[in-house]
């Protein structure tokens, strides 16, 4: 799985030199202006590919030659992320004091996390939402508080009733015209059914924030997190993504025994070893300890299986049906393959599907397990 990362078809080289800067990278990054087509072209794809702070500051620091007019369009872009950032930290404010109010642990992860605490300064790493974990135990109390008391509202509602606190990876909830994600596990399908979630309140790490302190992950699962977003998160993976991985790979380095203990224990080895294989090369990196290691990891089958079931067209359905290898239990398998099949009418009206249909299509999926 080593090679080099298309990340965006025509500007892909150029935008993972621009998700590198900063790094001890082979890339390079254009000695002369562009022209504004493609320009505006990069923007867009930077902006898309949550690479548009570092863009910023690379033209901030000389690194990147723009025209004075290609320079405004930047700022613009970059004043208006800087906004909904603003935005998005009130609201992070507000929906932790709900959860806090209703005695839900949580922990903030992934975008302001990351920005304030994995890069040199915040605007480096935009965001376009907020994230919390919460254990499966306080799930539906979280949502219930984040919808009652912040007139939050859920779009698309779960596939059957118990099936997020059980099966889950997280509810997309609408507070303020802005998305609030709550999650229970970090990715759906079987990578995140293998996680043991309540290891991820053992640590905690401090999120200063509007002169409060909130929690967010430890060291080594903000890592393992990252390349497990990277791996088989988004299908193609983003560019920031990759950032990510890099930027937060130091605990990997000086605490490696911990990592790959870790790692093992949450069943989660090949999914960190495709993430510093797609991230090394793709960001023009020296091989060093942490790719070294991934060059030698071996994994076994149902590992193999497992990833898989990601990086398939139809993986929308090869990931039920690989859950089915780890889902202990036969009644828990039976809940589980009569939500995926059998959705309630409230879910299946939200996505405009008919229940004939997306039965039909669920099941062909667990054919091809």
């Amino acid at each position: 799985m080593r090679g080099t990362l298309a990340i965006v078809d025509g500007t892909d080289d150029l935008l993972a030199t621009i998700a590198a800067y900063g790094l001890a990278t082979r890339l390079r990054l254009p000695a002369d202006v562009l022209d504004d087509e493609r320009f505006d072209r990069v923007l867009g794809d930077a902006r898309d590919q949550r690479v548009l702070g570092m863009l910023a500051v690379a033209v901030a620091e000389g690194a990147f030659a723009v025209t004075d007019a290609q320079a405004e369009r930047l700022v613009a872009e970059e004043v208006a992320l800087a906004k909904q950032a603003l935005i998005l930290e009130r609201l992070l404010l507000k929906v932790a004091g709900v959860l806090e109010r209703a005695g839900t642990p949580y922990r903030v992860f992934k975008g302001p996390a990351l920005a304030h605490l994995a890069y040199p300064d915040p605007r480096w790493r935009i965001y376009a939402d907020i994230d919390l974990l919460v254990p499966s135990a306080g799930f539906e109390r979280a949502r219930q508080a984040i919808l009652t008391d912040l007139d939050g509202v859920q779009p698309i509602p779960e596939l059957r009733p118990g099936f997020d606190e059980e099966f889950g990876k997280e509810a997309l909830l609408e507070v303020e015209g802005r998305e609030v994600d709550l999650h229970r596990t970090f990715v759906t399908g079987p990578v995140g059914l293998t996680i043991p979630l309540d290891e991820l309140f053992e640590e905690r790490a401090a999120l200063p924030l509007g002169g409060r302190s909130l929690p967010t992950l430890g060291p080594v699962a903000s890592f393992l997190q990252a390349c497990i977003n990277a791996a088989v998160g988004d299908f193609p993976v983003r560019a920031c993504s990759l950032r990510d991985v890099v930027q937060l790979s130091g605990v990997a380095e000086r605490e490696a025994d911990r990592v790959t203990a870790t790692a093992e224990r949450w069943g989660v080895g090949l999914v960190v070893k495709r993430a510093v294989d797609l991230a090394w090369p793709g960001l023009g990196l020296d091989d060093g300890p942490l790719s070294d290691w991934a060059s030698g990891y071996r994994a076994g089958l149902r590992a193999r299986l497992s990833l898989r079931s990601y990086l398939t067209p139809a993986r929308s359905y090869t990931r039920p049906a690989a859950s089915l290898l780890v889902i202990p239990g036969v009644r828990p398998r039976l809940r589980y393959v009569r939500s995926i099949l059998f959705p309630q009418g409230a879910y299946l009206a939200s996505r405009g599907w008919g229940l004939r249909s997306h039965a039909r299509r669920a099941m062909s999926g667990f054919r091809r397990r």
